[in-house]
C-alpha cells in the first residue's frame, strides 16, 4: 500500500510544482545540500517524491534551496499526501471546492485539491482568507502536524514531559499541546531554550519534519493488524485514558488471544492499582489541608516493526499521583508470533554471540557526545543486562533506559539507536529477515 501511495505522490508533487521540470532533476542530488545538516532527510524526501528541487544553476546543477521558506499552499499539498487525507466517513451532496472554505483561492490552482482535503480534516481554520503564498511559521506547521495525526486517528505515544521553552508560555492550550506533541515525539525540536514559534519554517526543516512523520507512521506491511481499544473514564479524583493495542490476523487464535489478554491486563491492572490508592490519598490530603490533584493514567502504544515472525512495539504507561510531575514507564513487547513468547534482547542473536560488547561500545560512544546529559560513576551507564529494554524500528535496534535510570528526569527516556547492520551475522535469520 505504501509503495502505491509513494508512486502516486511522486506524480502529484511534480505536477504540483509549476516551473520545475522533472527532466532537470535527479532526486536527492542537489549542489546546495552537500554536507548540509539536513542532507539525509532532503535526499530521502526527494527520492520519495515529497519535495522537489527549486531549479538549476547556470551550469545545470540542481538546487534545493534548503534555507528557503515554505508557502501555505505547498504545506497543504504535502500534508495531504503525507497523511493520505481524504473524505473519511463524510458524504457531500456536491463535491466540495476550495472556494467553499476560503475566499482567496482559485479552484483550478495546483494546490486546490490538497487544500480541500486539509479543510475537510480541520488541518487549517476554514474561515476568511487562506493566504496561499504566505510563508509558514514553525508554530503553524507544529499545529498542522498535530491536527493531521489527530484527524487520521493515529495513536502516537510520547513521554508525558512538558518541554521547557522560554518563548511558548503565552500559547493557547491547543498550540501548547501541539508543541508538546512535536517536541516529545522528536518531529520538531527547539534550539536550546527556544522553540521559535513565529520563525518561518525552512525547506530543510520541512524535510526533516516530513521524515519524522513518516517514521512515526511507518509499519512494515504484514498480514496482522494492530487496532486500538480506547478505555476512557473521568471522575473528580482520577482521569483515565487508555489506548490498548489489539492484534488481529494471526493464524493461531490461541496465541492471538493470549497476546491481547496480556496487553489488556497490564493496562487495567494499573488502573485498579491507582484506583485502590486514590481514597487514602484524598483522605490524607483533606486531613492535612493539602490540595487534591486528580490522579492521571494515560497509555499510548507505538507499532515499531513487524514481519511474519516478530512483532515489536512498546506502550508508554504514564501516571500522575500528585507531586511535581508524573512518570512514564515504557514497556516493550517484542513477541515471537509463532509462539507468543516475549523475546529478551539475547533472544535476537545467535548462541554465544557477543552482542553485549557491541551494544555497550556504541552506547558509551553516544553518551560521550553529550556526557553532561547523563549520570556518572555507579549512577551512570555500566553496561546492558540480559533484561535490557529494547525495540526494533527502521532497521535499528533501539536500546533505552527508564527515567532516572542513567540520566536526570529532564532527559526523559534515554534511547540509543544501533543499526542492525552492526551485528553482521549475529542476528538470528529466522526472526529478522
Amino acid at each position: 500500500m505504501m509503495k502505491k501511495v509513494l508512486l502516486v505522490l511522486l506524480v502529484a508533487i511534480m505536477l504540483a510544482s509549476p516551473g520545475i521540470s522533472s527532466a532537470q532533476q535527479s532526486p536527492g542530488d542537489f549542489i546546495d545540500t552537500r554536507d548540509h545538516w539536513a542532507e539525509q532527510a532532503i535526499e530521502a524526501v526527494s527520492n520519495l517524491g515529497f519535495m522537489n528541487g527549486t531549479g538549476t544553476t547556470d551550469q545545470g546543477l540542481c538546487v534545493f534551496s534548503p534555507e528557503g521558506t515554505v508557502s501555505r499552499a505547498q504545506l497543504a499539498t504535502v500534508l495531504q499526501h503525507t497523511f493520505q487525507l481524504d473524505y473519511g466517513q463524510l458524504e457531500f451532496i456536491k463535491q466540495p471546492l476550495a472556494s467553499d472554505y476560503y475566499s482567496d483561492v482559485d479552484n483550478e490552482a495546483w494546490y486546490a485539491n490538497g487544500l480541500v482535503m486539509c479543510a475537510i480534516n480541520n488541518i487549517f481554520a476554514t474561515s476568511g482568507d487562506f493566504s496561499p503564498d504566505r510563508s509558514v511559521s514553525r508554530m503553524e506547521i507544529a499545529r498542522a502536524v498535530y491536527r493531521s495525526f489527530n484527524a487520521k486517528g493515529i495513536s502516537v505515544p510520547m513521554i508525558m514531559i512538558m518541554p521547557i521553552y522560554e518563548d511558548t508560555t503565552s500559547l493557547s492550550q491547543e498550540d501548547t499541546n501541539a508543541v508538546t506533541f512535536v517536541s516529545n515525539t522528536g518531529i520538531m525540536k527547539g534550539n536550546h531554550s527556544y522553540f521559535r514559534p513565529e520563525s518561518n519554517i525552512t525547506r530543510a526543516e520541512l524535510a526533516t519534519i516530513l521524515m519524522g512523520c513518516i517514521n512515526l507512521r511507518e509499519v512494515n506491511e504484514a498480514s496482522i493488524i494492530i487496532s486500538n481499544n480506547n478505555v476512557k473514564t473521568e471522575s473528580p479524583t482520577m482521569s483515565v485514558d487508555l489506548h490498548i493495542p489489539v492484534i488481529s490476523g494471526l493464524a493461531d487464535d490461541r496465541i492471538q488471544s493470549k497476546i491481547n489478554a496480556q496487553w489488556e491486563k497490564h493496562a487495567l491492572d494499573l488502573e485498579k492499582e491507582l484506583a485502590a490508592e486514590i481514597d487514602s490519598y484524598v483522605k490524607y490530603n483533606e486531613q492535612n489541608d493539602f490540595p487534591i490533584r486528580p490522579y492521571q493514567l494515560v497509555t499510548r502504544y507505538q507499532e515499531c516493526y513487524q514481519n511474519d515472525n516478530l512483532l515489536s512495539l512498546y506502550v508508554d504507561y504514564y501516571q500522575y499521583t500528585g507531586g511535581a510531575h508524573g512518570m512514564t514507564n515504557r514497556q516493550p513487547y517484542n513477541i515471537d508470533l509463532h509462539s507468543g513468547k516475549e523475546l529478551a534482547i539475547k533472544d535476537l542473536f545467535q548462541a554465544d554471540y557477543d552482542y553485549q560488547s557491541i551494544i555497550n561500545k556504541e552506547i558509551r560512544a553516544q553518551i560521550a557526545l553529550n556526557p553532561g546529559n547523563y549520570f556518572t560513576d555507579n549512577m551512570g551507564f555500566n553496561g546492558i543486562t540480559e533484561s535490557q529494554s529494547y525495540y526494533i524500528q527502521n532497521g535499528v535496534l533501539v536500546v533505552y533506559f527508564s527515567q532516572y535510570e542513567i540520566a536526570p528526569y529532564a532527559a526523559g527516556i534515554p534511547e540509543f539507536k544501533i543499526p542492525l547492520s552492526n551485528f553482521q551475522d549475529g542476528i538470528r535469520p529466522d526472526l529478522l529477515q
